[in-house]
């Protein structure tokens, strides 16, 4: 029967929407775009461009995430695999979650003890029923034979609520006992850095030994 269905809705890429072969998700053209960005001229804490190591942000601040990987920049099929994950195509995300493994395996990063998905907003989780986050670092929890802990509780900063044109959400970190003197590995579809050190800040209260950051796109800004 799948040969009636691919008459009738030829496969086309996600991205580009050129004709596949076969039911792929990507033509070759975008798959070259996905090769995972060099680390060379990146800020190892931020991932921001920079062509001296750390960059003058990350000199200024407090160091709450040790390591940041990102595959891609906001922008091409990474963009496109990410927001229709965000949109619920649940069957994307085993891609996704293969192509950041790929990332943290290749450049040889330091082994984690466990993964901790960013939590997803109220509205991602009803609308969606489950949470993308935690699903996606259960895919890669498989593929590096790591353990999953949702280890952060969401919320919104009623103290700026009135005070700031975006507010930031609260997390609360909760298991300190699983967390402690433990390597941490963060993970979600997109960095953004303002939301990740709300994140880490919230889990060095359970002394972990590390933060580490792994995302498929690195948001702009």
């Amino acid at each position: 029967m799948a040969w009636i269905t691919d008459l009738i809705f030829p496969p086309t890429c996600a991205h580009c929407q050129a004709p596949l072969p076969s039911q792929n998700l990507f033509c070759p053209l975008c798959l070259e775009q996905l090769t995972p960005l060099d680390t060379e001229e990146r800020c190892p804490y931020c991932f921001s461009e920079t062509h001296r190591g750390k960059c003058a942000l990350c000199c200024k601040r407090r160091v709450l995430i040790h390591r940041t990987l990102s595959i891609a920049e906001g922008i091409g099929p990474a963009y496109t695999l990410a927001k229709g994950i965000e949109r619920g195509e649940r069957e994307w995300i085993p891609a996704a979650a293969s192509l950041m493994a790929y990332q943290w395996i290749q450049k040889q990063m330091p082994s984690c003890d466990l993964l901790v998905p960013l939590p997803c907003t109220l509205h991602q989780r009803l609308r969606y029923g489950k949470d993308l986050h935690n699903l996606l670092a259960q895919q890669i929890g498989n593929i590096l034979s790591l353990p999953v802990h949702q280890a952060l509780k969401r919320g919104v900063d009623w103290d700026h609520f009135f005070t700031e044109a975006e507010v930031l959400p609260r997390f609360e970190a909760f298991l300190p006992k699983t967390l402690a003197d433990r390597s941490i590995l963060l993970i979600a579809l997109s960095y953004d850095d303002a939301l990740f050190r709300r994140a880490a800040e919230a889990l060095t209260s359970a002394y972990p030994i590390q933060i580490s950051a792994l995302t498929l796109m690195r948001e702009f800004g």
